[in-house]
């Protein structure tokens, strides 16, 4: 098994989520546990704080015949980290305030903010 680390944007992930190249939800990921923004609002304060939501980690199945069966024209599969992913894309969609502002009201650029 081969092993490489390299870090993303938060613009880079929100873009594989919404191509359909990154599964946040594969087989076996736990589902949100909340019906609520707390949890994302809190991930999303760290993010643009500078203190960063930590390591997520995926699973390149871009060559693999058998999982491209499974999840075909995705790229990589989340193993840990959904949970922030998923509070990172709705908070780019302006479903939830950060601060009491959406997205859509600051002024940001999610290309200046590193994911491990």
């Amino acid at each position: 098994m081969k092993v490489a680390y390299t870090q993303k944007t938060a613009q880079e992930i929100v873009h594989l989520v919404l191509t359909g190249k990154l599964n946040t939800d594969p087989i076996g990921q736990r589902p949100p546990t909340s019906q609520t923004y707390s949890k994302s609002r809190d991930i999303i304060w760290s993010l643009l704080m500078g203190v960063g939501i930590g390591m997520i980690t995926v699973r390149d199945i871009s060559e693999d015949k058998e999982m491209q069966k499974i999840y075909p024209g995705v790229h990589y599969l989340v193993i840990d980290g959904g949970h922030r992913i998923r509070a990172l894309i709705k908070f780019y969609q302006n479903k939830f305030p950060v601060n009491k502002k959406k997205f859509k009201e600051l002024n940001i650029d999610l290309s200046n903010f590193q994911v491990a």
